[in-house]
């Protein structure tokens, strides 16, 4: 049986949890993603705020679109993005379902390209609990400023230490 709680990257990779938030009657979706090592160590984390995002397929897509131009911007060469969202997994398994967002996956491929390495995995929510947290802080807290920051926020660290020991 698959683990249930945040796993370690293999040593030389970064992983990054790709979260997103969305509100259908709302104007504004959340995206963050953060970054940890082998030890478990946060390394970086962001999140952002999208406006008019018509769909949790579009909002979603935002989020990963916005992970992998930071990880391509900040030179990271070895990335493994974990993210719980169903309808990113489903858009990128059928891709042909979904011609609304070709433009988006395109750029998101073509992002891809400029890594040395990367996969994608589908994970469970609990697995991605961290980057899930960031994002609905961004809607929940209003936190529409959108940054970039060694480490992990200071409210999260307990988590995050605790998802390091694999609890």
């Amino acid at each position: 049986m698959p683990s249930v709680s945040w796993n370690k990257p293999a040593v030389g990779v970064v992983k990054c949890n790709v979260g997103s938030y969305w509100i259908e009657k709302g104007p504004i979706s959340g995206s963050s993603w953060i970054t940890r090592d082998h030890h478990g160590q946060s390394l970086h984390h962001s999140h952002r705020a999208y406006s008019e995002t018509p769909t949790k397929r579009v909002a979603d897509l935002l989020s990963l679109f916005w992970a992998v131009q930071s990880m391509v911007n900040m030179r990271q060469r070895d990335v493994l993005f974990e993210s719980s969202s169903t309808e990113l997994r489903e858009t990128l398994l059928h891709p042909n379902r979904f011609p609304e967002v070709h433009c988006l996956l395109d750029d998101i491929t073509d992002l891809l390209r400029r890594l040395d390495s990367w996969s994608l995995c589908y994970v469970w929510d609990s697995r991605n609990k961290a980057a899930s947290i960031i994002a609905d802080s961004v809607i929940r807290d209003h936190r529409f400023q959108s940054y970039v920051a060694r480490g992990a926020p200071c409210w999260l660290r307990e988590t995050i230490y605790q998802e390091s020991l694999g609890v």
